[in-house]
């Protein structure tokens, strides 16, 4: 079986949720913030690693078995200094 990751990432906490092929919910978790503006680029993505980790863990699956992931982050663009 082959599952997905979809991440839904915001200020105050990550969301989660594993899928398999069938398109089942088999499991969801939860976060930290992950906005980058807020928490810094480091941990951003320990945020969004950490909810990962804790969706597979819970599902008892192998790390292998997660072919694709989608992750929906804030504040993401970068803009020139010259920019405003």
């Amino acid at each position: 079986m082959r599952y997905v990751l979809g991440l839904d990432g915001g200020g105050t906490k990550t969301e989660c949720v594993l899928m398999d092929e069938s398109r089942h919910v088999v499991t969801s978790s939860r976060g930290g913030p992950s906005n980058p503006m807020r928490v810094g680029f480091g941990g951003a993505l320990a945020a969004v690693c950490d909810a990962a980790r804790m969706a597979i863990l819970t599902a008892k699956v192998s790390n292998d078995a997660v072919v694709s992931l989608c992750a929906a982050l804030p504040e993401l663009l970068i803009r020139s200094p010259d920019e405003k």
